[in-house]
């Protein structure tokens, strides 16, 4: 945790740019693996990540609608005051 805040505070300073080569890495692997593989089973691959997605995009949206329902229901059992006092938790905070 120390080393990132010191990277975060150094980065500034720096004149050539920072290579995550982890990152880059696993991406060459990954583009090589894809290559190699027959035209069909890219499509299949191609449509598994789609899949993926969206499942990603409806779950997000799912926790989303979860949130605001509790939200209202918050609401609901506050006399419509949720606000105010989410103004004052953050005012307590500051």
């Amino acid at each position: 945790m120390a080393w990132y805040a010191l990277y975060k505070w150094f980065i500034q300073f720096r004149k050539i740019p920072y290579i995550n080569y982890i990152n880059w890495y696993k991406r060459f692997l990954y583009e090589e693996w894809f290559n190699n593989l027959p035209n069909e089973e890219q499509r299949a691959e191609l449509i598994r990540q789609q899949k993926l997605k969206e499942k990603k995009k409806k779950d997000n949206e799912l926790a989303l609608s979860k949130l605001w329902l509790m939200h209202n229901m918050l609401d609901r059992l506050l006399d419509g005051k949720v606000n105010e006092y989410m103004k004052i938790a953050r005012d307590m905070s500051n």
